[in-house]
This record gives structure tokens, C-alpha cells and sequence, in this order.
């Protein structure tokens, strides 16, 4: 009830007369709004019903490809969400997705499931691919995309995306954008009017209580590949190494991983530490710009 306020539904529509309706997440009392890019994308009018039924119109401040990340703007003061962090986000954890699915009157709608999967990569039939996703089983209906994604706490932990995916299997799944990724992407569209992503070039997933108990740590990011010439490929990460902390932070899945280093820039230096055959090993890693290939 204390977020439902902060969600709007955003009604877009081309200059060729083509509507298109989903969801926003107020995160600046000012007006700002969180939503979908491919919501508005290419649209020539946009308009934002908030919740207590005002017709606002819409200005888009900036988009992200690569994030399907869209920022707008009204003019008018407006409730806020409490915007939180995937940082310690476990797979089981419960996700409840808000929005306003299909355009229907009587408010914002709530379907409640849980966090599947982490750091999913999303190949997107409207897009570039979408990575370092979270998987929800909370059922998200394309008028709910740009929603929230919230924790037990009221939370928003990510923005929804309804996308339609081309990955056999993946219909029936939710996906949402990291709030932390999202909210940096905001600020980059604000700040510059330019998004740029930094990327480690590993894919991974959280490290089960066994094998964590057999390396005698309490858990860990397991890396499953390492892309070539990525910056962890140059400075030297394997697959089957086991990320524990980054920059001293300790890390207790590959949630924290993407967090860490989604949040930093271009030319930062991070030191990772991997346990490796069971013996830890801490390599200095250079992140760069990441391309769309």
C-alpha cells in the first residue's frame, strides 16, 4: 500500500497513431519517472496517469538500449518510492511485481512469486540482448513493464520488463533491471544525457552451501565463463573460480559481483579475490566500456 502511490501508468502513442500502455516508478518527488525504454520508444506524445487519477503529460529525458531503461518527466509533485539495492539479493527470496497491467482502471496491481535466478543474460527480439537480469516468477503482463520489482520490505529491488524474448522457455518468466543498475542509469541520462556501461566479463551464479562448506568459505559468486578478452579474461579469471570478495567487500552471490561493478566507471581498477582450488588468489582487474557485442 505505501508504494502504490509511486506507480503510475504510462500511455505512449508515434507520431503513426501506434499506442502503447505500461507502467513508471516515481523515484524524485519532482516528477522523475523510471519505466521502459521500448515503452516509449519512438514516441511523439507521452502521458503519465498517476495514482490518484491526474492525466500528466510527459517528457522523455533519455533512454538506455542496453538496459531498457527509460527516464520521463512531469511537471508536477509527485509520492516517491523507496528505492533499495539487489546487493544480498538471494535466489527464494520473495519478489512482489507492481504495475498496471493492460491499461485497467482501479490502480496498480500486485502479483507476488520469487527471485529464480540471478545475472540472467535476456535475448531480446527488440533490442540489444539484456544481461545481469533478475529472474522472477511473479507473473509481469506487458502493461505492467517499467513497474516495480519490491522485496518483503516495500523496496523496489528492480524495474519490470515485459519483453518479448526469444530464449525457448522463457515465456513464462519475469524479468526486471537491478534497481542499482537502473538508478545509475538514471543518473547518467540526468547528469550527461550519455549512458556508459563498465562490464567484468563473467557470467556466473550464486555458490551452493556445499561446495561452499567443501572450500571452507561461506559462499561466493562461481564463475562459469569468462569471456575472451574481457577485462577478468586479461587479468587473468577462470572458470570454476570462486569470487569472494570484490574490493574487500565480501561477496555472497553473484548479485553483489554485478552491484560492485556495475555502479563504477570506466578505468577503474578492482581487486577481485577468487578462491581458486581452494587457495585464494586476488587479481587486479581494469573495467571497460562495455559494447554491445
Amino acid at each position: 500500500q505505501r508504494l502504490r502511490p509511486a506507480i503510475v501508468e504510462v500511455r505512449a502513442t508515434s507520431s503513426g497513431g501506434q499506442k502503447v500502455s505500461g507502467s513508471g516508478v516515481t523515484f524524485r518527488t519532482d516528477g522523475h519517472i523510471l519505466t521502459n525504454r521500448h515503452v516509449v520508444d519512438g514516441a511523439s506524445n507521452v502521458v503519465v496517469i498517476a495514482s490518484d487519477g491526474r492525466s500528466l503529460t510527459a517528457k522523455i529525458v533519455g533512454t538506455d538500449a542496453d538496459t531498457d531503461v527509460a527516464v520521463l518527466k512531469v511537471e508536477s509533485e509527485m509520492p516517491v518510492a523507496t528505492l533499495g539495492t539487489t546487493s544480498g539479493l538471494q535466489v527464494g527470496q520473495q519478489a512482489i511485481a507492481i504495475g498496471s497491467p493492460l491499461g485497467l482502471s482501479g490502480g496498480p496491481s500486485v502479483t507476488v512469486g520469487v527471485v529464480s535466478a540471478l545475472g540472467r543474460r535476456i535475448d531480446n527480439n527488440d533490442g540489444p540482448p539484456l544481461v545481469d537480469m533478475i529472474q522472477t516468477d511473479a507473473p509481469i503482463s506487458p502493461g505492467s513493464s517499467g513497474g516495480a520489482l519490491v522485496d518483503s520490505d516495500g523496496n523496489v529491488i528492480g524495474i519490470t520488463t515485459a519483453i518479448a524474448v526469444s530464449e525457448v522457455g522463457a515465456e513464462g518468466l519475469g524479468f526486471a533491471t537491478p534497481i542499482d543498475i537502473a538508478r545509475d542509469v538514471a543518473e547518467q541520462l540526468l547528469n550527461t544525457g550519455r549512458v556508459v556501461h563498465v562490464w567484468l566479463g563473467v557470467r556466473g551464479e550464486d555458490l551452493d552451501l556445499t561446495m561452499a562448506k567443501s572450500l571452507g568459505i561461506t559462499g561466493g559468486a562461481l564463475v562459469n565463463e569468462v569471456t575472451k578478452d574481457s577485462p577478468a579474461d586479461v587479468a587473468g579469471l577462470r572458470p570454476q573460480d570462486v569470487i569472494t570478495t570484490v574490493n574487500g567487500k565480501t561477496v555472497s552471490g553473484i548479485a553483489d559481483v554485478i552491484v560492485n561493478v556495475r555502479t563504477r566507471k570506466v578505468g577503474d581498477v578492482v581487486k577481485v579475490t577468487v578462491s581458486r582450488a581452494g587457495k585464494p588468489q586476488t587479481f587486479s582487474v581494469t573495467l571497460k566500456e562495455r559494447t554491445v557485442n
